[in-house]
């Protein structure tokens, strides 16, 4: 008689790892806009550099920061106006699948001769997509290097002037103090 030995339990193999990990960490919640909060030591250097975008409303050319955006889409519906709003509040329209606050800017900021815009292009969406500036031009990127910006000193009155882009011939709008001011 002779005694069988029972095979030995096989190991399970180890997991494999998941084709779709992430290489690094997740994204922090907030965004680190470049201009809000500027340490313009770091700016004003002539090697730093961020993307921008320049946009119209009427006669006046703004600039801003790419990463203080939430994104840029063009207006191909009608808005849907707001009775009882401001004049530079010019209307409601669906942006995925969520109202958008169109917003004229040179209206919002009391600038002189500001005429409405009549006609607008495109919408740049400010941080938490509720509210988009009108532009009556097409945007266009630019590449804005720290030692061609004249970056004014934070004031009361114009809180939303970051600074002065002689070669663009225009200013820099900080979208978040816009934000705040729209907001108010």
């Amino acid at each position: 008689v002779t005694a069988e030995a029972s095979p030995a339990p096989a190991t399970p193999p180890a997991p494999a790892e998941p084709l779709n990990k992430a290489a690094t960490a997740p994204l922090p919640g907030t965004r680190a806009c470049v201009i809000h909060g500027r340490d313009t030591r770091l700016l004003n250097t002539p090697e730093s550099s961020f993307a921008g975008i320049l946009f119209g409303s009427g006669r006046y050319r703004f600039a801003a920061s790419l990463n203080s955006l939430d994104g840029v889409t063009r207006v191909d519906q009608r808005p849907t106006p707001m009775f009882g709003q401001p004049d530079w509040h010019r209307g409601v329209v669906l942006y995925r699948g969520r109202q958008l606050v169109l917003v004229d800017p040179g209206l919002l900021l009391g600038l002189r001769d500001a005429e409405p815009v009549t006609e607008p292009d495109h919408v740049l969406v400010l941080p938490g997509g509720r509210y988009g500036v009108l532009s009556s031009t097409a945007p266009e990127t630019v590449t804005l290097r720290g030692g061609d910006i004249r970056w004014s000193r934070p004031n009361g009155q114009r809180p939303w002037l970051a600074a002065l882009l002689p070669e663009q011939m225009c200013v820099l709008a900080d979208m978040e103090a816009l934000l705040e001011l729209i907001q108010a």
